[in-house]
C-alpha cells in the first residue's frame, strides 16, 4: 500500500544474525508482551540504539532515562487488559494509539542520528557489565538455592501437616 516493497525485507530465519545488525542503525521493537527479549540484548552487544515499549526488560534493565534509545507507551493501558482476545485485537492493530510516540521516536532518531549512534555504543558496555557470565551465574546460582530452600521447606511443610493429620 505505501511503496515499501523496495525497502523492507522480511529476511525469515538465519543461523548467523551478525551481517544483519551490523547493517542496522537501530533496533525497533514494539512487542506487545516480552520478558526479556535476546534482540535487544544483541542489539545491545552491537552497538545499537533501540525504539522498545514499555514492557518487561526493556523498562527496568535495558533503557535507562534514554542512555540507550527511546521507550514509548504500549498501546494498551495495563498488561494486565491482555487475555487471548484482547491480545488478538492489539496485535492487528492498524492504527494503534501509540503510533504517533512510535513516529516521533523515528524521527528523533532519523534527525539525531549522530547522537544515537552514540548512545548506542553504550550498550555493548552495559550488557558486558550486567549480563556477562561471571555476573549471571551467581545471580541464577542464588535463585536455585532459593528455589531449593522454598522447595524443602515445603516438603517439610506438607509432610508435618499430614503427620498432623495422621494423629
Amino acid at each position: 500500500e505505501e511503496g515499501l516493497e523496495d525497502r523492507i525485507k522480511f529476511i525469515g530465519f538465519v543461523e548467523d544474525v551478525k551481517p544483519y545488525y551490523q547493517l542496522a542503525d537501530a533496533l525497533l521493537l514494539t512487542s506487545l508482551i516480552e520478558g526479556m527479549s535476546i534482540a535487544m540484548l544483541e542489539a545491545m552487544y552491537f552497538g545499537l540504539p533501540m525504539i522498545l515499549t514499555r514492557m518487561g526488560g526493556g523498562t527496568e534493565l535495558i533503557i535507562e532515562q534514554g542512555d540507550l534509545g527511546i521507550l514509548i507507551n504500549n498501546c494498551y493501558q495495563s498488561i494486565t487488559q491482555l487475555g487471548e482476545e484482547s491480545l488478538d485485537y492489539y496485535a492487528y492493530l492498524d492504527s494503534p494509539n501509540n503510533t504517533e510516540d512510535l513516529v516521533q521516536a523515528m524521527v528523533d532518531f532519523y534527525t539525531r542520528r549522530k547522537h544515537w549512534r552514540e548512545a548506542g555504543k553504550k550498550g555493548r558496555d552495559k550488557i558486558i557489565a550486567r549480563f556477562s557470565l561471571d555476573k549471571i551465574i551467581p545471580q541464577y546460582e542464588r535463585e536455585f538455592l532459593k528455589l531449593a530452600i522454598h522447595g524443602k521447606n515445603q516438603r517439610i511443610e506438607k509432610q508435618l501437616f499430614f503427620e498432623l493429620l495422621e494423629n
